[in-house]
C-alpha cells in the first residue's frame, strides 16, 4: 500500500515538474470540422476533432491514468434580438486509456459502451476525434422555416482524474484541454 502511494506521489511530482517547463501553446483540443446533413427525417452530424496532448498529460496516460473527454453539442434556434435559444443539448463521453501489459490504447464510447483497441497513440487520438453519422435530431424537434445553429466543443474532464492528480490539473494550463465552440447553420 505504501509503495503504491509512494509511486503515485513520484508520478505527481514528475508531472508537476513537466508542467512547469512544458510549452502551453502547443497542446490543446480543436474542432477541425463539423457539419450535418439530413437523411430521411433525421439530421446526422460528422465532426473531426484534433487532440494534442502535452507531455504531462501523455505521461499520465502512459502510466495508466484514463483521460475522460466530453463532447458537447447544442442545437440553438436563431433569434435576431437576443442570443440563440437552446433547443437541445447532447453530451458524448469518451475515455482514452493505455494498457501497459498489452501495449494497447483503448477508446471507450461511454454512451454506446463500444470499446476500440488500437496499437498506436495516433490511431487512438484519430479514432477519439472522429464522429460519423451521429443522429442529432429528427424533424419533429424543429420548426419548419426556422433557422437553427449547431455548436460543438470538446474538453478534458479534470474531475474524473484520480483525486491526488486533480489539484495539479486544475492549476496547470497544460491540463486545460478545451476546444473553442465550432458553429454551423442549419436551414
Amino acid at each position: 500500500m505504501t509503495r503504491t502511494i509512494s509511486t503515485l506521489m513520484q508520478l505527481i511530482f514528475s508531472l508537476a515538474c513537466l508542467t512547469l517547463v512544458a510549452p502551453v501553446f502547443a497542446d490543446g483540443v480543436s474542432i477541425e470540422h463539423a457539419s450535418g446533413r439530413k437523411k430521411d427525417s433525421v439530421y446526422l452530424m460528422d465532426a473531426k476533432i484534433r487532440y494534442d496532448l502535452g507531455a504531462s498529460v501523455l505521461e499520465a496516460l502512459t502510466h495508466g491514468i484514463p483521460l475522460h473527454f466530453d463532447v458537447t453539442i447544442e442545437l440553438r434556434r436563431e433569434r435576431n434580438w437576443v442570443w440563440d435559444a437552446p433547443v437541445k443539448t447532447l453530451t458524448l463521453g469518451y475515455i482514452l486509456q493505455y494498457q501497459p501489459l498489452s501495449n494497447d490504447y483503448l477508446v471507450t464510447d461511454i454512451n454506446s459502451g463500444n470499446i476500440e483497441t488500437l496499437k498506436e497513440l495516433d490511431e487512438a487520438l484519430n479514432h477519439l476525434g472522429t464522429i460519423s453519422n451521429f443522429p442529432l435530431f429528427n424533424d419533429t424537434e424543429i420548426e419548419a422555416g426556422t433557422a437553427y445553429n449547431c455548436v460543438i466543443m470538446s474538453a478534458l474532464k479534470i474531475s474524473t482524474l484520480p483525486l491526488p492528480l486533480q489539484p495539479l490539473a486544475y492549476i496547470s494550463p497544460t491540463w486545460h484541454l478545451t476546444s473553442q465552440w465550432y458553429e454551423w447553420t442549419i436551414r
